[in-house]
């Protein structure tokens, strides 16, 4: 194990675990961030596939992805994870049973191993910790309290016109836009009728001429 690690470790330039962390919280951009190899996060595999979603967005498809709460998702997650690296040509050693029990050891070789991927593509990995740090800058709009109501937008010249107009004149336009919707010819209903609207017909209009 130490041989192996210490080969990985040398792969990705030498970094240590903690920057290693470091540097996959600050690629993922995923909430909530990974503390360290031991972080219960890893465990659903969401954060994983996060951070290989940067490197092709396409290669994921998140209506595979549970919610990793119950063990059958956790280990579906885990296996899809493990896919997608195989997927993106990294080296595989850890098993989806290593993600379900938070090994360290073999979550270390994972992340080192996509790592790796990152590295043989240096101009991709700047661009996407440009945008996750722009991401982070960005203000964010503060939601009203509960019971507070949202600022009104300020209403165009147009619309505080139309609101101004002749309020019986717009009124009456409105009753005769519905009474022109409801107005249907009769030679549209004839059109239109199916057999059983035919018999009905026929039927009531002989019932009338019996009366007369």
């Amino acid at each position: 194990w130490q041989i192996m690690r210490a080969n990985y470790l040398q792969i990705i330039g030498g970094k240590s675990e903690e920057e290693l962390i470091a540097w996959a919280n600050s690629v993922a951009n995923y909430s909530p961030p990974i503390k360290n190899f031991k972080d219960p996060g890893f465990r659903n595999s969401k954060f994983l596939i996060s951070l290989m979603s940067k490197l092709d967005p396409d290669i994921v498809d998140w209506g595979f992805v549970t919610q990793g709460e119950k063990d059958d998702e956790v280990e579906l997650n885990a296996k899809y994870c493990i896919n997608i690296a195989r997927k993106l040509g990294a080296k595989i050693f850890i098993t989806w049973e290593d993600i379900k029990d938070i090994n360290s050891k073999m979550l270390t070789v994972f992340l080192a191993a996509i790592k790796d991927l990152f590295n043989n593509k240096p101009e991709l990995e700047k661009a996407v910790m440009k945008k996750a740090e722009e991401e982070k800058a960005a203000p964010v709009s503060e939601e009203p309290k509960p019971g507070e109501a949202k600022a009104e937008e300020p209403k165009s010249e147009a619309a505080k016109t139309e609101e101004t107009s002749n309020p019986q004149e717009k009124a009456g336009k409105s009753q005769g836009e519905k009474a022109g919707e409801c107005a249907v010819s009769y030679t549209h209903l004839r059109a239109h009728e199916t057999r059983h609207d035919l018999v009905c017909r026929l039927l009531l209009e002989k019932k009338k001429k019996k009366k007369k």
